[in-house]
């Protein structure tokens, strides 16, 4: 067990209407993760899907790295129009709990 963990994707909305997606990891309790997030964001934070994954921390860079376009600051993305293929990607994530993810 390892090699297992969570990847967490988080979502919260500014004063003026944009969308912003955390894409993280833990192996530990995901509520006290985001607990300890929402203390250095000013706006109220959601999570988006969570997922218990072989490779987590390989899978997470290799989402980070596929979506480096969006990246705004450390794990945090701003997707616009391709926040559906983000949100598609998620689920092709939660049914390859065991494979590699592409």
């Amino acid at each position: 067990m390892n090699n297992y963990g969570y990847i967490y994707f988080l979502r919260f909305v500014d004063s003026g209407g944009q969308a912003y997606y955390k894409i993280g990891i833990t192996r530990n309790d995901i509520i006290g993760r985001i607990n300890s997030i929402q203390t250095s964001i000013p706006f109220k934070i959601s999570v988006v899907k969570h997922v218990f994954v072989q490779n987590f921390r390989l899978k997470e860079k290799d989402l980070h790295n596929k979506y480096i376009k969006y990246k705004v600051l450390n794990e945090w993305f701003c997707f616009s129009s391709d926040e559906l293929i983000f949100l598609s990607d998620i689920s092709q994530l939660q049914g390859d709990i065991n494979g590699n993810f592409s």
